[in-house]
């Protein structure tokens, strides 16, 4: 029986750049200052050349809490 590979996971940067972010309609400059880094650590971690320290990951499930609260909220208005 021959094993198949599966694929690498992929860098959390890369969900963000690709789902994430869209979903929220956040730019890269928005997102930064949202999540009080700098665009250049923002990118990098985009880029998957930096990793996502448990600080910043806990700013990502906040700013994911509140822009998904504020969602509803306006969901809720029409």
């Amino acid at each position: 029986m021959r094993k198949t590979q599966s694929a690498s996971p992929k860098h959390p940067g890369a969900i963000l750049r690709h789902e994430v972010l869209p979903a929220l309609k956040l730019s890269i400059s928005q997102a930064a200052r949202d999540l009080a880094i700098t665009r250049q650590v923002l990118h990098h971690i985009l880029a998957g050349t930096a990793s996502v320290t448990p600080n910043i990951a806990l700013r990502l499930e906040r700013l994911c809490v509140v822009m998904v609260g504020q969602a509803n909220r306006d969901l809720r208005l029409l």
